[in-house]
């Protein structure tokens, strides 16, 4: 590590164009020049009217612009930096919300959990620390995305707290189509609607 440590950088943009290829394209150029190398980390928040559109997201993210983690969810309503920076929030219409992050000496690590990769809640911590294969002493901070529908996340959170009770976590719950009742959460390249999607950072 040198002497200087170089600050970390957030930006965001917000897409309201009805097509995902547009809305997708949009937000990347406005966030390609504000950022001198590639980002380490991708947030994306995408309304339910995209909801079957849900499995071209990443590709078209990760075309045009690779980011080593790229994570997200969908929503009822979705929040981003409009005009002049200037936070928007959209609801009930198709919006696109794509944060990106330049995180030195940081580590970001993304993964997945289902119901059934879940330790019992009579494990011990170090069941649940080898199965986020994380040691608490990295002081590690988690952001959790679940569907809505998931009767175990109760569980995770538990174990989480027990296994890290000093680790910050944060995050929420996908939000669903009022048609389908479907939900999209969003890892690297990979789609799902029945998981629970979890990164970490890890400080150095």
């Amino acid at each position: 590590m040198n002497g200087t440590l170089q600050p970390m950088q957030w930006a965001n943009a917000l897409s309201t164009r009805a097509s995902l290829e547009g809305a997708v394209k949009e937000a990347i150029s406005q966030l390609k020049q504000r950022f001198d190398t590639t980002p380490d980390l991708g947030l994306v928040f995408i309304s339910s009217a995209f909801t079957s559109e849900f499995p071209r997201l990443l590709p078209l993210i990760q075309e045009l612009l690779p980011v080593p983690t790229l994570v997200g969810c969908s929503g009822g309503g979705v929040i981003g930096m409009g005009v002049n920076d200037q936070p928007v929030e959209v609801e009930a219409s198709p919006a696109l919300s794509l944060t990106l992050a330049s995180l030195p000496e940081v580590t970001v690590k993304s993964f997945h959990l289902t119901s059934d990769d879940l330790p019992d809640l009579d494990s011990p911590p170090d069941a649940w620390i080898d199965l986020l294969g994380v040691a608490p002493q990295d002081n590690p901070q988690f952001i959790l995305m679940a569907d809505p529908f998931s009767s175990s996340i109760n569980d995770l959170l538990q174990g989480i707290d027990f296994a890290y009770p000093n680790a910050v976590k944060i995050g929420g719950l996908a939000g669903v189509d009022s048609f389908n009742r479907h939900s999209g959460l969003f890892c690297d390249r990979t789609t799902t609607q029945r998981a629970s999607w979890v990164w970490r950072c890890l400080a150095r």
